[in-house]
Parts: C-alpha cells; structure tokens; sequence
C-alpha cells in the first residue's frame, strides 16, 4: 500500500530522563510525503507518550512548503 501512495513509513522513540521527576517517554508512527502528484507536503503521525502512570495518544499533522522549490 505505501508504494501506491509513493509514501514512506516514520517510526520513532524518545525518552527523557532527569533528576528528581518522574521519565517520559513517546512513540510515533506515520506517513510522509502524503498530496498530489509533485505536491506532496503533509505528513501525519499518530504520537503515545507515557509520563508516570498516565498514557495518552494523538495526532500531529505537518507541513512542509520547501519540497515545492525542488
């Protein structure tokens, strides 16, 4: 599915570790190069993050307007 849509797939994990708090944590799914033809400038992940004993997900939509000049 991802060579039909000419898209690369982003996966991704940080951790954040200090003195005195408690770590936290995120892991990250998503798509890049999502548009039309040579217009291909969103990208969109689906980001969980983990802080203590909460967990909590969304989405995060970019863009990016330097792939035009190319």
């Amino acid at each position: 599915m991802l060579n039909s849509l000419n898209s690369q797939l982003i996966v991704g994990a940080k951790s954040l570790f200090t003195e005195g708090r408690k770590p936290y944590s995120e892991v990250s799914v998503g798509l890049d190069r999502l548009g039309f033809g040579k217009f291909k400038l969103l990208r969109l992940d689906y980001v969980r993050s983990f802080a203590g004993n909460r967990s909590r997900g969304g989405l995060v939509v970019g863009i990016k307007f330097l792939n035009i000049v190319n």
